[in-house]
């Protein structure tokens, strides 16, 4: 009986103690938390990585679209694709270009691929991920121009002669004169430069030169005839650069109210009075001079553009009065 009792005693107490000894199954819970932080890992890590290259080929995709739909508009499909393959080859990336599509709306479509090696998923068997980008671009004449509301920008209302630089184009940073008596012999008889823009008279001007003109601008506009006065003076100098440095045409905030994009009319022609002048083209204007009254305008040429604040309407069938453009439509 003691022996009996000695026994089960013994038995009993080893039970317990192999309960109460968990040693192997820390190795377990180990083995499993190993697991599950190599997939939080690779869930970071890689999946970042992952999203990190899909933006990368994004941005290299619109750069080729933008870049190929040029060529194709004025050179050859050929050109336009080796110039797609140079710009996704500048990006410094190993990017497969898939295809590149013409489309029958005159319209270019960049499709591309590339593979990322993962880091931490290759411990549970998987190696690499793809990440696939396209872009469609569109490039031509610019049908019509609407300035964006509750911004500065858009088209300002006023006009400048192509006659102003003849044979040659606008030289970046040079002074030139915007609104003066002298557009009487360039633009025509009793145009000093300012244009009616969705409307006509002092108040509608002095508006659209305070906010840019929000309303839809086509190949062609009317000219504002009559001198200019206080009003326009005042509505002007809410348009003076507020910044401290002022800026200049060497450093300068994009957002600044003192850039004026100016309609560049067709030379040539004299308008008579209010006439539809023709446009062949807008330019970005830092101002930098205000005559009393107004009678006199000046800014400092930065380049040919769109209209900031802008929406533009492209063509690419159109007809090209001297502007063309091109934008990203996927």
């Amino acid at each position: 009986m003691i022996m009996s009792k000695l026994f089960s005693d013994k038995l009993i107490s080893n039970i317990l103690r192999f309960k109460r000894d968990q040693n192997g199954s820390v190795l377990v819970i180990m083995a499993v938390a190993l697991c599950v932080i190599l997939g939080m890992g690779a869930l970071v890590v890689d999946v970042g990585a992952l999203v990190l290259e899909k933006g990368r080929l994004q941005n290299a995709c619109d750069a080729a679209a933008l870049a190929a739909v040029r060529v194709a508009y004025d050179d050859s499909q050929t050109n336009a694709r080796n110039e797609a393959e140079k710009y996704l080859d500048e990006n410094d990336a190993d990017y497969e270009v898939d295809n590149v599509i013409f489309n029958s709306d005159k319209t270019v479509t960049v499709s591309a691929s590339s593979t990322v090696n993962y880091a931490f998923a290759k411990v549970l068997g998987i190696y690499s991920g793809t990440v696939d980008a396209n872009a469609t671009a569109v490039y031509g004449p610019v049908k019509s121009i609407t300035g964006k509301k509750g911004v500065i920008g858009g088209v300002d209302p006023i006009g400048i002669s192509e006659e102003v630089v003849r044979d040659e184009d606008f030289e970046f940073g040079k002074e030139y004169t915007l609104i003066t008596a002298d557009n009487n012999d360039i633009i025509g008889p009793g145009n000093f430069g300012f244009l009616a823009l969705g409307g006509t008279g002092n108040d509608v001007l002095a508006k659209n030169i305070e906010e840019g003109c929000k309303t839809e601008v086509k190949s062609k506009v009317d000219t504002e005839p009559g001198a200019a006065g206080n009003k326009i003076e005042t509505a002007l100098k809410e348009r003076k650069c507020p910044h401290t440095p002022s800026c200049t045409p060497t450093s300068f905030k994009k957002d600044c109210p003192s850039l004026l994009t100016v309609v560049i009319l067709e030379e040539g022609i004299e308008y008579n009075g209010r006439d539809k002048a023709k446009i062949v083209g807008f330019a970005t204007f830092l101002l930098s001079y205000i005559e009393k009254n107004a009678k006199s305008v000046k800014g400092y040429f930065i380049e040919r553009t769109v209209p900031k604040n802008s929406e533009f309407v492209i063509d690419p069938g159109g007809e090209d009065f001297g502007l063309v453009a091109s934008r990203l439509i996927k």
